[in-house]
C-alpha cells in the first residue's frame, strides 16, 4: 500500500509516527514494514507472526492493526488517503546463495584485521603503485609494512608475480616490507614461487570473510533495534 499514513506502536515501549506519504508492505508470514521515501531501513515494522484487523473508522480513516499475540505488541497504521493498493501472491522457490567477492574480502579484512594476523593494522585500501593498485596496505605488529593481495579463487603465478612487483619496488626504500597473498588455495607451482620471491601465503576463504561481514551486519541491526527502543522509551 502507498498512501498518507500515521502509525502508533505499543508493547515493550511506545512510539508514534506522524502523517506522511509512505510505503507499507504486509507479507504472507505476518510481518509488516513501513518505509519512508528515503533510506533502505524501515521506519517501523513488526516481525512475522502478526494477525491483522482492518476497519474503516467512524472518521473515515482506514485502520490496519498488526498484533503479535506472543509479545502483546501492536502496530496501528491509519490511512487518510490511499494512492495505490496491490495484492500479489508471489511464487518464490529459488534459493538465495550469497558469495563474497574480492571487494567483500577486502572489506572484511579491513574491518577484522585479525583475519590476516594478530596485530595487523590496515592503513589504506587500494594503495596506488606504478604497476597497479595494492588491495590492502598496513603495518604488522612490529610496525613493518605489509602488502596484502587478495584473490577469491585459486592463486596462479600471474598473481604472485604481480605481488612480487609491488613488494620489490617498496623494498627499495625499506627491506623489511612484507608481501602476503590471501586466497583459499595455492595453484600448481605457486608455493615454490612465493618462497623464491620471499612472499607469504595466508589461506582465507570467501566464506570466512562473508561470515565476518554478516556478523557486522547483525551488529548493525542490533544497534538499530536498540536505538529504536531507546527512542520509543
Amino acid at each position: 500500500m502507498i498512501g498518507d499514513c500515521s502509525a502508533t506502536y505499543s508493547g515493550r515501549a511506545s512510539s508514534t509516527l506522524d502523517w506522511g506519504e509512505r510505503l507499507v508492505l504486509v507479507k504472507s508470514d505476518g510481518s509488516v514494514v513501513i518505509h519512508k521515501r528515503e533510506g533502505y531501513e524501515p521506519v517501523n515494522w513488526q516481525p512475522s507472526g502478526c494477525i491483522f484487523d482492518t476497519l474503516i473508522q467512524p472518521d473515515g480513516l482506514l485502520k490496519i492493526r498488526a498484533i503479535r499475540p506472543s509479545s502483546r505488541e501492536s502496530l496501528d497504521i491509519r490511512f487518510r488517503s490511499v494512492f495505490l493498493i496491490v495484492e500479489l501472491n508471489l511464487a518464490d522457490r529459488g534459493d538465495f546463495l550469497l558469495y563474497a567477492s574480492e571487494e567483500d574480502m577486502k572489506r572484511a579484512i579491513v574491518k577484522y584485521p585479525s583475519l590476516i594476523e594478530d596485530g595487523f593494522r590496515p592503513t589504506m585500501k587500494e594503495k596506488r603503485q606504478p604497476s597497479g593498485f595494492i588491495d590492502v596496505f598496513g603495518l604488522d605488529k612490529n610496525g613493518d609494512p605489509l602488502i596484502v593481495e587478495i584473490k577469491k579463487g585459486l592463486i596462479r603465478k600471474e598473481a604472485v608475480f604481480q605481488l612480487g612487483r609491488y613488494v620489490s619496488r617498496m623494498r627499495e626504500g625499506n627491506p623489511r616490507v612484507r608481501g602476503m597473498i590471501v586466497a583459499p588455495s595455492l595453484g600448481k607451482g605457486t608455493a615454490k614461487l612465493l618462497k623464491t620471491l620471499k612472499l607469504e601465503f595466508k589461506q582465507l576463504s570467501p566464506k570466512t570473510c562473508l561470515d565476518a561481514l554478516q556478523k557486522e551486519r547483525r551488529a548493525r541491526e542490533s544497534m538499530l533495534s536498540q536505538r529504536l527502543c531507546a527512542h520509543d522509551d
